[in-house]
C-alpha cells in the first residue's frame, strides 16, 4: 500500500514494526514512527495532511524504483548469489 500511495504522489505514515522501514524513506516519501508513540503518530499524520515537506515527485520516483518487475529482479539476483555458493 505504501508504494501504491507514493505512485500517486501521496506521502504515507507507517509504524516502524510493519515493514515501513523498508517501504518508506522517512522524511522523503513519508514518515516512519513508533506505533506506540501516540504523539509521534499524531504529528506525522498532521505533517502529511497539512505540511508540504514531502515532495510528491520524490514519492513518485521512489515508487517507480520499487515496482514489481524490479523487485523480482532483485530477488533473482539474491537467489543466484546464494545458489552459486
Amino acid at each position: 500500500v505504501y508504494v501504491e500511495a507514493n505512485a500517486y504522489g501521496l506521502p504515507v505514515v507507517s509504524s516502524d514494526d510493519s515493514g515501513g522501514r523498508e517501504a518508506v524513506q522517512h522524511g522523503t516519501t513519508g514518515y516512519v514512527v513508533d506505533g506506540d508513540d501516540v504523539q509521534g503518530v499524531s504529528q506525522a499524520l498532521h505533517d502529511v495532511l497539512f505540511g508540504d515537506a514531502i515532495d510528491p515527485h520524490a514519492c513518485q520516483e521512489w515508487a517507480r524504483s520499487h515496482n514489481v518487475t524490479q523487485q523480482i529482479a532483485k530477488f533473482e539476483d539474491v537467489y543466484q548469489a546464494v545458489q552459486s555458493r
